[in-house]
């Protein structure tokens, strides 16, 4: 199979498009092994609720099969799901957007999970340095 003469029919365009779908499969393979399951075993949890904190747990203690946790609020009880791989919440009916649901899973320190009306706020800490998202002057 010669596959220079398919080259040879590419034009400039198809080869950017060949070249960028190599990286990213090739970085889709990689990801795994860049920040591997269990990278956040020093970070820890922090459940606030009217700004108070109600719980604060180190990711390296959770479960393998995780750990569920019910938080009361003004408008109801929120379930916070804690696995090895992050955070996420489970918003009750009465919450009327459920953003903080929404959110999804928060895998590093940085991001939070806010809950307006039911005061809740949650989001990972760690010792070690954080990626800015960026920087606005």
């Amino acid at each position: 199979m010669n596959l220079k003469k398919y080259f040879e029919v590419l034009q400039i365009g198809d080869k950017i498009l060949l070249a960028g779908i190599i990286l990213f499969s090739l970085l889709g393979i990689m990801f795994p092994y860049l920040y591997p399951p269990g990278a956040l075993s020093s970070a820890e949890v922090v459940i606030s609720v009217q700004g108070q904190e109600k719980a604060r747990m180190q990711m390296g203690n959770i479960p393998a099969e995780g750990l569920e946790v019910e938080v009361a609020g003004p408008i109801g009880i929120h379930r916070v799901i804690i696995t090895e791989e992050g955070v996420r919440v489970i918003a009750p009916e009465k919450d009327p957007l459920k953003i903080c649901e929404k959110t999804g899973w928060i895998k590093r320190p940085g991001p939070m999970i806010i809950c307006v009306p039911n005061e809740l706020a949650i989001w990972l800490e760690s010792d070690e340095a954080a990626e800015l998202d960026g920087i606005t002057e």
